[in-house]
């Protein structure tokens, strides 16, 4: 990537944009238009790179795709096995790998390259394979492919994942809605986008119960699923990283197409315990910054926890706060490449493996360099670029344009000085 973002500090962000739709909610949305023959139309897609690559990968078997801004619509109803290196675009990030139950499901094999994505930790996809496996499925990985063959359809299982993974649930919940039996799936994450896939899976004639602490239970239907009509829901974690950088550069937004509900109370919790003001106001999320705000004290953990793809951003804004804050990410073990250039900026913070301590509050000052690690780490430099005198240069920031919907046009409607350099 060799996209550079210019971003001119020292400006508040006051006024209005519209929450697009959520990354991590369309993306398993579109692998599930597999599980049809019937088109399958989405409201609210966003325009993203790891959806074109998503578009890509699909079209790569079959699926026919059809789209106006925001408006999808999909048909798997003549799939085949890709044609050599096809899928290479899928190593460019991790939902690809959702597709090889439902594609197996249907095909009878499917071959995938091992997933891509964002360098922040291990995400291992065993607990994915080992369901399938238990299905019936043969898997077998040859250097960077990973292929799954079901001699006979997809069987009922009961299985409990040894912990708790938004990408194995999402691909179990959508293996198992073509699989022949009832299946009981234990210990399943439960974050919004997992229950968004589940209320289409079911308007698609799936048979989906919550039963119990973190317990789903699947009827594998008679054939393949029915078409439908989605509208993917709205994007949390843009919705929290643009409440997060009002906050932190003083200002007063108004968040179209966002809530109190969509943020999640552990988040909603946080903001307004170190002074900021967040009110559901008609059409939107009204976020208002008041100085000077206190520290805190941070876990991440799956949802109804703290959002992991929130803690870079709360980073900087602790480095605003008055007195010691703490984060401990026990999600990913590699989430604070944000650090080093907020430390170079003049934050301070302090690591001990997955805890990291931030004193504030602490001015911010430019760098001619900072270097973008990942989707949120990069939003965190944003943040960190707005409130820090002069101007800041973030480079590999095409990061941002696989998780943040025309970014530089929504922080130029806010009033920031933003602008792309290639």
């Amino acid at each position: 990537m060799t996209d550079r973002l210019r971003i001119e500090g020292g400006v508040s962000l006051n006024g209005s944009l519209t929450v697009g739709g959520a990354k991590n909610a369309a993306l398993p949305s579109m692998v599930a238009s597999v599980l049809s023959d019937q088109p399958v139309r989405l409201c609210h897609v966003p325009k993203l790179d790891d959806v074109k690559v998503m578009e890509t990968v699909l079209r790569a078997v079959g699926v026919e795709t059809e789209h106006h801004d925001e408006e999808w619509q999909l048909s798997a109803s003549s799939l085949h096995a890709p044609k050599p290196h096809a899928l290479e675009a899928m190593k460019r990030m991790r939902a690809g790998i959702l597709l090889l139950g439902p594609l197996a499901a249907r095909l009878g094999k499917a071959s995938l390259p091992m997933p891509g994505g964002d360098p922040i930790g291990k995400r291992p996809i065993g607990y994915h394979l080992a369901g399938l496996e238990k299905m019936g499925g043969l898997v077998e990985r040859s250097g960077e492919h990973v292929s799954l063959t079901f001699p006979h359809p997809p069987q009922a299982i009961e299985y409990e994942f040894p912990g708790i993974s938004v990408g194995a649930t999402e691909a179990l919940i959508m293996s198992a809605s073509l699989a022949k039996g009832r299946s009981i799936l234990k210990n399943v994450a439960l974050e919004p986008e997992i229950l968004d896939l589940i209320a289409m899976l079911r308007t698609m004639g799936a048979s989906i119960e919550h039963e119990a602490h973190r317990t789903l239970i699947v009827e594998g239907a008679e054939g393949v699923l029915s078409g439908c009509t989605h509208a993917v829901m709205r994007d949390r974690i843009e919705c929290g990283s643009y409440a997060i950088a009002t906050i932190a550069s003083q200002g007063k937004t108004l968040l179209k197409g966002g809530s109190l509900a969509l943020l999640g109370e552990s988040v909603s919790v946080i903001l307004t315990s170190m002074g900021a003001k967040l009110e559901d106001v008609p059409h939107g999320l009204e976020v208002t910054s008041h100085m000077p705000l206190k520290a805190t004290r941070v876990l991440t953990a799956p949802w109804p926890g703290f959002a992991t793809d929130l803690q870079a951003q709360l980073t900087v804004l602790c480095t605003q706060s008055e007195g010691e804050s703490s984060l401990e990410e026990t999600v990913f073990e590699d989430r604070f490449q944000q650090v080093d250039t907020l430390i170079a900026m003049g934050a301070r913070i302090q690591r001990q493996g997955n805890l990291i301590t931030i004193q504030g509050p602490t001015p911010l000052h430019q760098v001619d360099e900072a270097i973008a690690h990942d989707i949120r780490a990069s939003f965190s430099l944003v943040i960190a670029a707005l409130i820090a005198q002069g101007t800041t240069l973030i480079t590999d920031a095409g990061h941002l344009k696989r998780g943040y919907e025309n970014l530089v046009p929504k922080l130029q409607s806010l009033g920031a000085l933003a602008s792309w350099e290639v």
